[in-house]
């Protein structure tokens, strides 16, 4: 047909305004990975901020590695969710949510006691 197009091999037929049908598809591709990168940023950032801001001798007391440790792991967790892609997002993903599911509520469980 003459109104076909070709993208990547694929045949592709002409909306009614001429575009190809499948790119308001992509459109909503994009937008979600957008929205998927901007919230995997800002839960890697909320990780980093919490753990930089805990004292570093409540690490061993939770029985966990040190402070040092994981300001590396959630700082790479936000390069990991700035770099994209799916398995970079996993990573980021696993990283902040080990943090903040795990080593975060035995943090509010010692509370403010004096050490």
């Amino acid at each position: 047909m003459a109104s076909d197009i070709t993208i990547r091999g694929l045949l592709v037929g002409r909306g009614r305004r001429g575009y190809p049908e499948n790119m308001l598809f992509g459109g909503v591709i994009s937008l979600v990975t957008l929205i998927v990168s901007i919230g995997l940023i800002l839960l890697s950032v909320w990780a980093v901020v919490d753990c930089a801001r805990r004292p570093a001798n409540l690490f061993p007391y939770i029985e966990r590695q040190s402070k040092t440790l994981w300001l590396i792991l959630t700082a790479l967790a936000i390069a990991a969710a700035i770099l994209g892609g799916v398995i970079f997002w996993i990573i980021s993903a696993v990283i902040s949510l080990v943090y903040l599911f795990d080593l975060r509520p035995k943090f509010e469980q010692v509370g403010n006691r004096s050490y």
